[in-house]
């Protein structure tokens, strides 16, 4: 696993970026997976903008019907995930498609996981209120 890096506006850090194939999982959340060991797990109401500049607002807690739209990132690729200072996540996948979460004021807006064992992995947890808290 390649250590996480600052981005280059200084605002956050670089979780990865890959080029590896991606799935989706619903249940109360939205979870963005890669098959090289990187996990999303999205719990707070995101910005989803598809190729075109299209956007719209998901929220994984509401009704899973209306997540339908996440799924055209199924089976792309990612191409970058950035962690930022104030708690927000950033998704840019091959397809030109984005996810963008800001931080939860109460609640873990999202975590991430990368590769390794499950306790060596890396680990980042938007903090309710903003901020981050990172394991590497």
């Amino acid at each position: 696993m390649a250590p996480m890096t600052r981005r280059p506006d200084d605002d956050g850090w670089v979780i990865c970026s890959t080029d590896s194939c991606l799935w989706i999982k619903i249940d109360w959340a939205v979870s963005v997976e890669t098959n090289d060991g990187y996990a999303f797990r999205i719990e707070e109401p995101f910005a989803l903008t598809l190729p075109g500049g299209v956007e719209q607002t998901l929220t994984p807690e509401g009704d899973p019907a209306l997540l339908g739209p996440v799924l055209a990132v199924a089976r792309t690729t990612l191409t970058s995930a950035s962690a930022l200072d104030d708690g927000g996540l950033h998704l840019d996948f091959g397809s030109g498609a984005t996810i963008k979460v800001g931080p939860g004021n109460d609640y873990e807006a999202w975590t991430a996981n990368g590769p390794g064992e499950a306790d060596q992995g890396l680990l980042v947890v938007s903090m309710p209120g903003g901020g981050l808290a990172l394991w590497f």
